[in-house]
């Protein structure tokens, strides 16, 4: 690379500046983990509490939200989406060996989507 194009760009990874930020999860996405977060903290309290009606009403919540993250692979953002994981076997086996490409430091790691894939 020449060192005026180096010098205009940055390899996404640890390498970047502390005063820069990188935003990876939109908005909807984190809204999702804080609510479903908070519903599976209210399923323990109701139904350690006896509050049956409650529980089951915030189960039904909590299966909407379930939904959520099929759709949103789909429609949602880059670092969302469903193609921006996919990874080869090798790129999977580099980053067990600490290998990992800067591009798999963020958004979903490689080991991170097999997980996403399982569920």
């Amino acid at each position: 690379m020449t060192a005026s194009f180096q010098s205009q760009t940055h390899r996404a990874g640890l390498d970047v500046a502390p005063s820069q930020h990188t935003r990876i999860w939109d908005l909807p996405t984190r809204v999702f983990h804080w609510l479903l977060a908070a519903a599976v903290i209210a399923q323990i309290a109701t139904g350690l509490g006896g509050a049956m009606e409650w529980h089951f009403r915030i189960g039904y919540a909590l299966l909407a939200l379930l939904l959520f993250p099929g759709v949103w692979g789909f429609v949602g953002g880059r670092w969302s989406r469903f193609a921006s994981f996919l990874y080869w076997p090798g790129s999977v086996a580099d980053y067990l060996r600490g290998r990992a490409h800067p591009d798999h430091l963020i958004g979903h790691s490689p080991l991170g989507a097999l997980s996403v894939f399982a569920l």
